[in-house]
């Protein structure tokens, strides 16, 4: 079932990756979409691009990613925990079979 992302989740969920770079002031981020299993609307998987600079300070060119998202409740905080970035084409071949998997089907960048 797919999810519609407020601006507070989309944030989390920046947070969530940013958290995640080596330089996470050079976070660009493309494409995002959600979705969770039906009754279930804490737990949402979330996949989308994220580009950001290396080690070596280059671009690295929009990534897919992949990752949990627990929305905030009476019991729990709430955040975003990246699962897997594609940082080659073996694991972003996986993300994208994952998110497929999810009904979530990102566009090739």
């Amino acid at each position: 079932m797919p999810v519609d992302l407020t601006p507070e989740l989309i944030a989390m969920v920046k947070t969530g990756v940013t958290n995640r770079l080596k330089d996470p002031g050079s976070v660009q981020f493309g494409a995002m979409k959600a979705s969770a299993k039906t009754g279930d609307r804490e737990m949402v998987t979330v996949c989308g691009f994220v580009n950001a600079k290396n080690s070596f300070g280059g671009y690295t060119g929009m990534q897919p990613y992949y990752g949990m998202l627990l929305r905030r409740s009476a019991t729990a905080r709430g955040g975003f925990g990246v699962m897997q970035f594609g940082s080659d084409r073996i694991k972003a071949g996986a993300i994208k079979d994952v998110c497929a998997q999810r009904s979530i089907y990102l566009p090739i960048e």
